[in-house]
């Protein structure tokens, strides 16, 4: 590999001088991250087959 880039040196620099380690740093942006979201099934409705929409769907 090549030299680091300076810019991400600095940050990684900045990181270890206030946390212990890289993957401390990492385990507090995710603490600070909203669980994730709960996703709900699909619920598919089926077509209605009763009243007037059925006498108009035999008349056709």
């Amino acid at each position: 590999m090549g030299e680091p880039i300076p810019a991400a040196q600095a940050l990684i620099n900045t990181v270890l001088a206030r946390y212990s380690s890289l993957d401390d740093f990492f385990r507090r942006l995710w603490s600070l991250v909203d669980p994730p979201t709960e996703q709900l099934p699909v619920v598919v409705e089926t077509p209605v087959r009763i009243g007037r929409h059925r006498l108009r769907e035999s008349a056709a």
